[in-house]
Order: structure tokens, then C-alpha cells, then sequence
């Protein structure tokens, strides 16, 4: 599925292949990289219910017994749902005022398009369909998960350049609540008084901040089971952390050094800060299947670590889908290497093995690279680079890299003379 974002801030239009292992965006800083994820990550994670005409020919199905088909006509009229929801609540999703929402996003337009072929069903959910087909509510909740499923997987998760200092936004957010609740019980409280704490924190932050804050501050229940990508979060531990991410019985993170040495999270080091995010949902959150989007994850990263993480990024895209925002020559270029490697593992050449796992191996088929860059109008055009078995290229980092080498041998050529 092609999902198209147009008139998004600076960004005149882009297009996102969702049947991608991993995505990378890149390009100059402000041109838009963030925006598009903060509405690639709506229409994933948004689990609103809606009224669908297709339900009705399924409720007709299943009282006569017969297999349950996702026809192409379903799959449009679900999407449609989605793209008007994204379009409805693009100033929450952004976190920003009504007033705002009609300047930045007055000519907002996303769009899907797919394949033209039918899906079945998955079993599972076709057999709690049946289980639910005396209770109306739920064989539409079914119905809704069935849909969402067939297209894309059921959620996804966004971890923010503001995830350094999560679990520092997490006492104020209760903060908040609290306010909230004290004022809900107050004797006299004014109405107005609840109105405007209930407003000013519905578009207080974007939705990926939010909903990063809300899984902050319910780590106690979020922490009870393990999930499918578990092992990651042990890896990104073991080699750039030396030490483990906990969850105290508070829930509270911490920085485990020593069987019995807690550091709190507030004088850890920076790259604990900011790994701590993705560890907690890779251990706890993340199945394979969602869409986990991480920007910047080089961030408070020495170039040594921002080599080991794109091999383990690369791990975690052959499991899960990835999207990654980044600045980084460094993680681009080991992204590269990694394709490298896997074509040359096709074609029986095992060289690779003295550098890299197969798990990390990166098929140039999976990968797309967008660029984002101004046009001579101001406006962003996102371009989709080619990528081969050779890798791809981003040609403003090479030519920065070069024009920076080259001032340095002429300014060490003249040291010389």
C-alpha cells in the first residue's frame, strides 16, 4: 500500500511504501521529516472504531456460514475512514491550537492506494467473528481488527527526539492529572475550570508525545509481559549499554550497573536517557508486525555506537517494520555495508561473515530512502532514492564529507609549504 501525504507544512508531496522493511528519512534539517512521521505514526496507532456499510454484508456471511473474503471495496471504505480521521484531528496530532491547525494544515490531503487483489481473513480472527456473531458491538470491534490487521498490522509505535527526558515529562504529566482530579472534586469547582485543564491538555503535546508521557507513567502495568522483539532490547543493553534498563516496583526506570547498583534515570548518562525509550518497548511493547518509528536514534550517540546500533536497527527491521529519521553518515553508511553484504551473500560469497551476523544482512528490496529537500519555491518535494545492490546514496552528507576533506588538505597542504 501507497500512502500519499500532500500540502503537510513545507512538504508540497510524499509517498510512503508501508510493504517496506525499513525506511529511512534523510535530508536538511527542517523540511518536514518529523511531520510526515507524526502522521505516518496517526494513521497506524489511531484505534477508533468506525461505522462501516461493509459490516453489513459480513453480519449476512456469517448467518449463513459462509467464508469471510476482505474484498478490495472493504479495504477502501476502512481506509477512507482512516484518512478523514487523520484529516479531522491533524491539530491534536500535532498537539497545536484550532487556530494554528487552520493555517499550517487548511489544504492537508492523504491518500492510500492498493493492490487490486481480495485477502482472506486470518483464521483467528474469522473464529472470534463467529464466537461473536449473537453480539453486535463486538462482531464490529472484530470486524474493525480484522481490517486493520489485513492492511497493516494493528499498531504503531513512535519514539521522539523528546525521549531523552521522558521519564522527566512523566511527573509533570501526573502533575496534571492530579490538578485535574482536584479539581473535579473540589465542592465548588466551576465547570469552566474543568473545561479548560481537560482542553489545554488534550493539545498540550503532539500525539507521539503523549502517548510516549502515557506509557511513562503507567510502566508498572506496561512491564508485566515480555514481548516478541525482547531479545533486541537485551542486545542494545549488552553492547552499548553495559548495563540493563529496570523498572522498579514504582515504576520507575533506572540504570541497573551492578547486580545490586540502581542508578535513577535523572543522573544517568545521555545514552541511557535516550536508549531507555526503545528498550522498554522492545522488551515490553513492540510485536513483530507493528510499525516501530524511532527519529534520530543517533542522538547523544559517539560515532563507535551509531555503528553497532545500525547493525542492530538493521536486525530489528528484518523482524518488525522500521522507519528511522536521521542525520547520521554513519549509520547511513553501515545501512549500506549491510545491503552490501547481502548481495553478496546471494551470491554465495560469505565474506560478509568476518563483520556481520545474517540476521543483520539488509535485501536492497526492503529498504526505501526518502529525501527531503527544498525546492527553488520553498517547498519540500520528498524523493525517493534509488536503491540497488550496491546501496543507495545521499549525495548532500557525500558532498559535505568531500568538501570538508578537501578543505583540509589544502589548509595541511599549506601548513607544508
Amino acid at each position: 500500500m501507497i500512502i500519499t501525504v500532500k500540502n503537510l507544512g513545507v512538504i508540497k508531496k510524499a509517498e510512503f511504501d508501508t510493504s517496506k522493511k525499513l525506511t529511512v528519512f534523510c535530508g536538511p534539517n527542517s523540511t518536514g521529516k518529523t511531520y510526515l512521521a507524526y502522521v505516518i505514526y496517526a494513521f497506524y496507532s489511531n484505534k477508533e472504531l468506525f461505522d462501516l456499510n461493509s459490516f453489513k454484508e459480513v453480519k449476512k456471511n456469517i448467518k449463513t456460514g459462509n467464508k469471510i473474503t476482505i474484498k478490495k471495496k472493504y479495504i477502501e471504505e476502512f481506509l477512507s475512514k482512516i484518512t478523514n480521521y487523520c484529516k479531522q484531528k491533524i491539530g491534536e496530532i500535532f498537539g497545536i491550537s484550532e487556530e494554528s491547525e487552520n493555517v499550517f494544515f487548511d489544504n492537508f490531503v492523504i491518500e492510500t492506494n492498493i493492490q487490486d487483489k481480495d485477502l482472506i481473513i486470518k483464521d483467528e480472527l474469522y473464529h472470534e467473528l463467529m464466537k461473536a456473531q449473537n453480539d453486535s458491538i463486538k462482531m464490529k470491534i472484530w470486524w474493525n481488527v480484522a481490517l486493520r490487521q489485513t492492511i497493516y498490522g494493528i499498531h504503531a509505535y513512535m519514539l521522539p527526539v523528546e525521549r531523552n527526558s521522558i521519564y522527566t515529562f512523566k511527573t509533570e504529566l501526573s502533575l496534571s492529572r492530579n490538578q485535574l482530579l482536584d479539581a473535579i472534586l473540589e465542592k465548588n469547582a466551576k465547570i469552566s475550570k474543568i473545561t479548560d485543564l481537560l482542553g489545554g491538555n488534550s493539545r498540550r503535546y503532539p500525539w507521539a508525545i503523549k502517548d510516549s508521557l502515557n506509557t511513562a507513567n503507567d510502566l508498572e502495568n506496561v512491564k508485566k509481559k515480555n514481548h516478541e522483539l525482547y531479545n533486541f532490547a537485551i542486545e542494545l543493553e549488552d553492547k552499548l549499554l553495559h548495563g540493563k534498563i529496570a523498572v522498579n516496583q514504582n515504576g520507575d526506570v533506572e540504570y541497573q550497573v551492578k547486580d545490586n547498583l540502581y542508578l535513577p534515570i535523572g543522573i544517568s548518562s545521555s545514552i541511557v536517557k535516550t536508549l531507555s525509550s526503545l528498550i522498554i518497548a522492545l522488551k515490553y511493547q513492540v510485536d513483530k508486525g507493528n510499525l516501530l518509528i524511532i527519529d534520530e536514534p543517533e542522538m547523544n550517540f559517539h560515532p563507535v555506537n551509531q555503528v553497532i546500533l545500525a547493525e542492530i536497527l538493521a536486525k530489528i527491521s528484518n523482524n518488525t517494520p522500521l522507519l528511522v529519521s536521521t542525520h547520521s553518515d554513519y549509520i547511513i553508511r553501515e545501512f549500506n555495508n549491510l545491503i552490501v553484504a547481502k548481495s553478496l551473500q546471494k551470491n554465495g560469497n560469505d565474506t560478509y561473515r568476518q563483520y556481520y551476523d545474517k540476521d543483520s544482512l539488509l535485501d536492497y528490496k526492503d529498504v526505501q530512502v526518502l529525501y527531503f529537500n527544498f525546492d527553488k519555491n520553498e517547498k519540500v518535494n520528498v524523493k525517493s532514492l534509488d536503491v540497488d545492490k550496491y546501496g543507495f546514496a545521499v549525495d548532500s552528507m557525500d558532498e559535505t564529507i568531500n568538501n570538508q576533506n578537501a578543505r583540509m588538505q589544502n589548509l595541511f597542504a599549506q601548513i607544508d609549504d
